[in-house]
């Protein structure tokens, strides 16, 4: 298990080889549940 306190940014996500499961349980802050951030460019998920 996993646990990210509130306002911790993080990603999380497959790569060209491996593939994941993401079961996510979330309670709301400040009356939101979630903040998405940007999306990662095909750039840095190669890590060029």
């Amino acid at each position: 298990m996993v646990r990210i306190p509130p306002r911790v940014k993080h990603w999380h996500g497959a790569t060209a080889t491996a593939g994941m499961s993401h079961i996510a349980i979330a309670e709301a802050l400040d009356g939101k549940v979630v903040d998405w951030m940007e999306h990662v460019t095909d750039a840095q998920y190669r890590g060029d």
